[in-house]
């Protein structure tokens, strides 16, 4: 599901280049445009717990480990200024994440006219 988001972030005219896998401290983003500090973090219902899946959180260790890592993630890059917009494989895998993606990159000024 990354490689489908990679892919249409990459069919776009973008102001920045996408990173994909960047570096921050000792975090990876997903997908990336550090300048604008706009963090893509590509979400598996399984892996990230979705809560529409997962209304309880965590059911099992794999779980926990990864929702704990995940939430630490999030406040680290906040505190650090950037702006975290998680895309759910539900959405990816129907498409309905474009519409939502677009918007973001908008609203960063990251699309070319």
């Amino acid at each position: 599901i990354q490689l489908d988001v990679e892919n249409f972030l990459l069919s776009l005219p973008l102001h920045e280049e996408l990173k994909n896998e960047y570096q921050v401290d000792w975090y990876a983003i997903d997908c990336a445009f550090p300048l604008a500090k706009l963090a893509i973090e590509v979400q598996g219902t399984f892996f990230h717990i979705d809560p529409r899946v997962y209304p309880n959180g965590p059911q099992n260790a794999i779980q926990r480990r990864n929702f704990g890592r995940d939430k630490r993630k999030k406040e680290h890059l906040e505190k650090l200024g950037w702006t975290i917009l998680p895309l759910w494989e539900t959405e990816i895998r129907s498409g309905v994440y474009k519409e939502e993606l677009l918007c973001k990159l908008k609203e960063f000024n990251l699309l070319k006219a």
